[in-house]
């Protein structure tokens, strides 16, 4: 059933602002310089400013400011240097900046404040600059003095000399104006089922104009942590996929206006379920297994080493398959939470609503070391398996208890039991353990015409890991309690058995029958000398087990991944 929107209605962050800066130069509209050997000479129309002691020169140059609507950040006086000195330049203050061009002398010249504003040690020929922002406030006329200690004097080229060598006073000013402001969370239309499209509607935005919008897609993980920026998604609008299912869909909305200032709103989200699958009235539960599945590396094609993107394929391609059972070692090579976003979420996660799993050796394994993958005491062991099936942090859910990752549950009229085979990690598998006495109770209260029982570690295996007795004790409860079917992974194979009592001995009668399905994707494991009792063994082929539930019986059928050929299937009956 599609799950309706929550909409966040805060808004991030308040009204900020952003500075635009603009740099303007201005050209004097007044320069000469003045000489106390002759204090009556004008120099006005010279194309050279001359300054220093001997005799003592100065140089006026006066600019007149207009059209500035916005504070002055800086103001920079610069002057051409026609030849290199290393002697320096001082600039002043001059109180009074109405003095003539033509008119202007030594004796008729103003006054300089009692310090320089600005100085350069030395010069080089070529463009010099001299900070003057003390000096400059804004429009209106602005008059400086330059002089030199140099007994030689330093000459600069004037306005005369044209204006590509002629002085410049660059004032940089600063446009403070109001980021983008008062959009709540944006609103998502519809219903959040997988299929269907999602749209936002962003609002109106106030602040300076014009104003532009873009808009974040994320997918997360079921809680709405975690999340990664959706590929290709930057649009009003978002068409959901089987990659979604199980995730949570977060959306906001940036605004960026003229003045480069932006803001964002708060993000919607929305939890995104499976669509229903639909069955002809009186269809039996399809389900889908297989462990050892996904790499942390890409989920490669055909012909490379990492194949859990084919076999999830194989399960998106058959709309019959209902539930998905995963076998153990669902993420190499330590299942920490972050490959599981990265690298299982993507392609088996597409049927996470429906997936029952099952924990494996590799879920433990989950902080990464020089020495391979180790728990350790701030990240306990499974604590990334946990988290993406039930939630961060979340004590129970989906894989059931964190602490115990075993549960059981319903599909149709079979009656099915996720168990957990790493048992130094739960307190033990033997008789009188936990989980043991939980297994018995639970088989008791639920007496069923068909049960199905699967973990990792197989009771029974002609591969490369073998038989592990550890889980003796299960199938003594299952035996007795007449359940019918027991999967497992961890070998890297996929092998069929007979039905067998715990001991391994042939029952036709009331034996159960046991797949091993350590075919997800992972790699390959070879086969030792062959059990009594296996019926079929491959080594090569990823895949699934597809088991069509019954009322009173079961098929199954291994499907291999797209281009393979290798395939097994039949029937069995239920106990009863």
């Amino acid at each position: 059933m599609a799950l309706l929107l929550a909409v966040c209605a805060a808004l991030v962050g308040a009204e900020r602002a952003n500075a635009a800066t603009f740099t303007q130069p201005f050209a004097p509209d007044a320069d000469a310089y003045v000489n106390s050997a002759k204090p009556s000479a004008n120099y006005g129309t010279a194309t050279t400013l001359r300054v220093g002691t001997s005799p003592e020169r100065r140089a006026f140059l006066r600019f007149s400011l207009t059209g500035i609507a916005d504070p002055v950040t800086k103001a920079t006086l610069r002057v051409n240097v026609k030849r290199s000195s290393r002697f320096g330049l001082s600039v002043w203050r001059v109180s009074d900046p109405s003095w003539g061009e033509k008119a202007l002398t030594w004796s008729s010249a103003p006054a300089l404040a009692s310090a320089a504003t600005a100085a350069v040690g030395s010069v080089s020929a070529g463009w010099v600059a001299l900070d003057v922002t003390p000096l400059v406030s804004g429009n209106g006329s602005f008059g400086f003095a330059l002089s030199s200690s140099s007994t030689t004097s330093i000459n600069l080229n004037s306005r005369e000399a044209g204006p590509s060598l002629a002085p410049q006073l660059v004032v940089e000013t600063q446009s403070v104006q109001s980021a983008p402001q008062n959009l709540s969370a944006p609103t998502i239309a519809g219903t959040v089922e997988q299929s269907q499209t999602l749209s936002v509607d962003a609002g109106s935005w106030s602040g300076t104009q014009p104003i532009s919008y873009a808009y974040q897609w994320r997918r997360c993980d079921a809680v709405g942590a975690a999340c990664a920026d959706i590929d290709g998604a930057s649009g009003q609008t978002y068409q959901l996929g089987l990659s979604d299912v199980g995730s949570t869909i977060r959306v906001q909305v940036t605004a960026t206006n003229s003045a480069g200032s932006s803001s964002a709103s708060s993000a919607a989200t929305a939890p995104v379920s499976a669509a229903p699958v639909i069955f002809p009235p009186g269809s039996d539960p399809v389900v889908a297994a297989a462990g050892d599945i996904a790499c942390n590396t890409a989920p490669t094609s055909a012909g490379s080493s990492c194949h859990y993107g084919l076999t999830a394929q194989a399960i998106a391609a058959d709309p019959t398959i209902t539930d998905v059972l995963t076998l153990g070692d669902n993420q190499y090579t330590c299942g920490e939470y972050s490959n599981f976003l990265t690298y299982y979420d993507p392609t088996w996660g597409s049927f996470k609503i429906r997936t029952h799993p099952s924990i494996g050796n590799h879920e433990y394994n989950t902080a990464p070391t020089t020495a391979g993958c180790q728990p350790t005491a701030t990240t306990p062991g499974a604590k990334g398996y946990f988290d993406y099936w039930n939630g961060v942090d979340v004590a129970a859910g989906p894989a059931g208890d964190r602490s115990k990752g075993y549960y059981s549950y319903d599909i149709g009229s079979w009656h099915l039991i996720a168990l957990n085979s790493n048992c130094a990690q739960v307190g033990g598998c033997a008789a009188g353990s936990a989980q043991e006495t939980w297994l018995k109770s639970d088989l008791a209260a639920h007496p069923t015409e068909c049960t199905l029982a699967y973990w990792h570690h197989p009771r029974w295996s002609s591969g490369m890991h073998g038989s592990n007795t550890s889980t003796s004790a299960f199938w003594n409860d299952l035996y007795a309690a007449g359940a019918d079917l027991v999967l497992n992974g961890h070998d890297h194979d996929y092998e069929r058995f007979a039905p067998q009592t715990p001991s391994g001995a042939f029952d036709p009668a009331s034996g159960i029958r046991e797949f091993v399905v350590g075919t997800g994707g992972r790699s390959h494991y070879a086969f030792t000398a062959a059990l009594p009792n296996s019926e079929l063994r491959n080594a090569d082929t990823f895949g699934i087990l597809k088991l069509s539930l019954h009322q009173q019986s079961y098929d199954w059928q291994f499907v291999a991944e797209p281009g393979a050929s290798f395939s097994d299937a039949g029937s069995g009956a239920c106990h009863g």
